[in-house]
């Protein structure tokens, strides 16, 4: 369970595309483990999320 709170902890620091590799890892050790899958998808999102925003461009609040 190891890899899956370094995986937590990852998340809740920002750090999405590491914690993704620690679910997956564990998910390779215990296949079965429902959280660890739920934990996984979750941060797969947020991965895809952050994506979509890393290139967007900043409004100035003045406009």
């Amino acid at each position: 369970e190891a890899h899956y709170n370094l995986g937590n902890i990852l998340v809740q620091t920002g750090e999405i595309k590491e914690a993704v590799g620690h679910y997956r890892e564990t998910l390779r050790l215990k296949p079965n483990f429902v959280l660890a899958q739920k934990n996984l998808e979750r941060a797969l999102l947020l991965a895809g999320k952050m994506e979509k925003f890393k290139n967007r461009p900043i409004k100035n609040l003045s406009d």
